[in-house]
Formats: C-alpha cells, sequence, structure tokens
C-alpha cells in the first residue's frame, strides 16, 4: 500500500514541504510486517530533524490502528490531523491507498467479511446451518441484520467466503506466472496456495470443517459445485489471455479448458487423498498431475 503524506507549516509566507511514506503490507495489528522508506523534499524552515519526528509520529499513529474495519474505515476516510506543538507544525495525511485486494473501502470490507464469517462458522457447529438464522449471526458479531445483508446477500454466502477469496487468489497467481512457462506448470504453481493451507494446521482444521457444513445441506452442496465451475472458468480465462499476450494465434479453447478440468481433477483428488493424511497433499497433488502430463 502507498500512504501520501503532506507536511504544512503553520505560517502561510513559508513555502509548503512534503514528504511521502511509503508502506509495504499491512500495519502492524494485522500480523504482517510493515517496511517504511521516507523521502523528503528540502523546505525553508523546517529541518530534517523535524521532518524525521513528524514522519515517525504518523509511522505510530499508523500502526496504532487496528486491522481494517468500520472504525478504522472512518479514520483513514477523512484526513489525519497530527499535531507537534514544539515545531509549530501540523502534518495533514491524505491518505491514498492502492493494495493488491482493491481500494481501501474493499479492503474494510473484506476484513468486516471475515469477522461476520468465522463467527457465523462457530455458530453452523455449535447449532447446525439450517438451524442459524441471520439474526443470530448479526447479533453475534454486534450489527443489525440490515448490516449483515450489506456484506453478503445471503446465510449461503457466509459459508463461501474463504472459498471465494482463495478462488481468486488461485487466478490471480495463474495471470501472474511467466509467460514462457508451460500452462500445466502454471496451472500447478497456481495451486500453491492450497498447498500452503493444507500444510497450515489452523487454516486445514477450518476448511474441514467448512467442508463437513457444505456436505450435510444439498443446497450449499449444489452451489459449492458452481463455484468450482466458476473458479474453472476464470482459469481458463487466465490462460487464454496469456496466449493473447504471446502472440499464439489459433488456441484452442476446447483444449485449454480440458486442461484445467483435468488440473483441477488432480487438485481434488489430492485433496481427497490428504482427507487421511493432510501431509501427503502436496505430493499427491505433484504425482497426479505428472501421471497426467500433457504431452508436448
Amino acid at each position: 500500500m502507498t500512504v501520501s503524506l503532506r507536511i504544512m507549516t503553520n505560517a502561510a509566507t513559508r513555502s509548503t514541504p512534503s514528504t511521502s511514506l511509503i508502506l509495504r503490507g499491512m500495519p502492524s495489528s494485522t500480523g504482517a510486517s510493515v517496511t517504511v522508506s521516507a523521502e523528503a523534499s528540502g523546505a525553508s524552515g523546517v529541518s530534517g530533524g523535524r521532518w524525521s519526528t513528524v514522519m515517525g509520529m504518523f509511522l505510530r499513529w499508523w500502526c496504532s490502528c487496528k486491522a481494517p474495519g468500520p472504525t478504522c474505515a472512518r479514520v483513514w476516510g477523512r484526513r489525519a490531523f497530527l499535531k507537534c506543538q514544539r515545531l509549530s507544525i501540523i502534518a495533514v495525511a491524505t491518505i491514498r491507498v492502492m493494495v493488491a485486494g482493491g481500494s481501501l473501502r474493499e479492503v474494510s470490507r473484506r476484513a468486516v467479511q471475515s469477522r461476520i464469517a468465522r463467527t457465523a462458522e462457530s455458530l453452523f457447529a455449535d447449532k447446525g446451518f439450517e438451524e442459524t438464522t441471520v439474526d443470530e449471526i448479526a447479533a453475534a458479531v454486534g450489527m443489525s441484520q440490515r448490516s449483515f445483508f450489506r456484506y453478503f446477500a445471503s446465510k449461503d454466502e457466509v459459508v463461501f467466503e474463504g472459498l471465494e477469496r482463495l478462488s481468486e487468489q488461485l487466478a490471480t497467481r495463474l495471470a501472474a506466472r511467466p509467460l514462457e512457462e508451460p500452462e500445466w506448470d502454471s496451472l500447478r504453481r497456481s495451486f500453491d496456495p492450497v498447498a500452503e493451507r493444507f500444510a497450515d494446521p489452523e487454516h486445514r482444521e477450518h476448511d474441514a470443517a467448512i467442508q463437513r457444513i457444505i456436505d450435510r445441506s444439498p443446497r450449499l452442496l449444489a452451489a459449492y459445485l458452481c463455484r468450482l465451475e466458476r473458479l474453472q472458468r476464470a482459469l481458463t480465462e487466465a490462460l487464454l489471455a496469456r496466449a493473447v499476450r504471446r502472440s499464439e494465434c489459433g488456441t484452442d479453447e476446447v483444449v485449454v479448458r480440458a486442461m484445467v478440468g483435468g488440473a483441477c481433477a488432480c487438485l481434488h483428488a489430492a485433496t481427497l487423498h490428504a482427507a487421511e493424511d493432510p501431509e501427503a497433499f502436496g505430493r499427491g497433488l505433484d504425482r497426479a498431475m505428472t501421471a497426467l502430463r500433457p504431452a508436448a
């Protein structure tokens, strides 16, 4: 993410210096690291030490923020005024955030969606999916039913919140693979996030609990299969778009769709095999994809 910071002196007659802070990652409270670099332009009446102090104040304020949520979004949605009386400087921070997942508003929205989903999953595990109501989920999160529907169109969508994000991640990874890499190898590498989730006990248990909820409901199972079909379409479109970038004319869309379907079948087989031995997921996926590798 990129944060733009403008520093203005109190005296209107003085020149207005400016500086920028480049933050990579999320604030430390989200569990991710923050890397900071700063570059200040010179200006009359403002020494380098004063710049450092003001930038330090801004950074402390930034890192004290909680993970993006409704409260933080309101703070970031306005200008943040930081006053240093000793230096007679007011730092007016106009924040512009660009992240891989979208705008600041989208980051905030996703954080709230995750909180709702985690709360709902706990209720589903205790009471069952069909027996849990939207009102109960909203009350447990601390919001109204109306607020709930701002984030999810239905209770069913809550179940698939994690799958939707994972699907986006797989498609994004595939699109980012090197153009010269064989399609089959790119598909295998795009599945790395799934392997990483299987390697993490917490994620593995969470995903298994969600799958049990889906398996018990014919309605959810049908919706799950539809989402898997959407994932295959997204992966197919990513490969077709890459063929265009490589100026490959006459790419057979049927063959590409079949290739994606075969790769997803390998992924599904490895997932079923890993139900008994989670650590075997990566090896099983590699064996399956090696066996089904298209002829050169």
